[in-house]
C-alpha cells in the first residue's frame, strides 16, 4: 500500500514480545490493551507496513496505530497518559523500583475507576 513510512519504528526485545503475546491471549486482558499489544506486535513483525496497513489488519484506525506506536517508542508502556497500568510488568531495575507498590494499592486504584 502506498504511503509514508512510519515515523516510529518498533524494536521489541524477546521478553517484551513474549509478554505482549501473553496479554493478547489472556481472557482477563481488557480489549483496549489487547488492541494496543496487537498494534505493537504487528509493527515489530512487519516493519515495512505503514500505519494504514496495520490498522486494517488489527481492525482499528490509522490514527490509533500512529498514537500507540509513538507512545510505545517514548515509554515502552501500553498505559494511557495519567493512568497507572498495573497490568504491565516492569523491565529493568529502574522500572522495578517504581512498580514496587503492593496489591492493596492496586485494588484501590481499580476501585477508584
Amino acid at each position: 500500500m502506498r504511503g509514508p513510512k512510519p515515523s516510529y519504528p518498533i524494536d521489541l526485545s524477546a521478553e517484551e514480545a513474549k509478554h505482549l503475546q501473553q496479554l493478547i491471549r489472556a481472557h482477563s486482558t481488557p480489549q483496549t490493551l489487547a488492541v494496543r499489544a496487537r498494534i505493537i506486535l504487528r509493527a515489530n513483525a512487519h516493519p515495512e507496513q505503514n500505519n494504514q496497513q496495520i490498522a486494517i489488519a488489527v481492525g482499528t484506525t490509522d490514527r490509533t496505530v500512529r498514537t500507540w506506536r509513538g507512545r510505545w517508542v517514548k515509554t515502552h508502556s501500553l498505559a494511557d497518559a495519567g493512568f497507572v497500568n498495573y497490568c504491565w510488568p516492569p523491565f529493568g531495575e529502574e522500572r522495578r523500583a517504581r512498580a514496587s507498590w503492593g496489591q492493596e494499592a492496586k485494588w484501590r486504584l481499580v476501585a477508584a475507576i
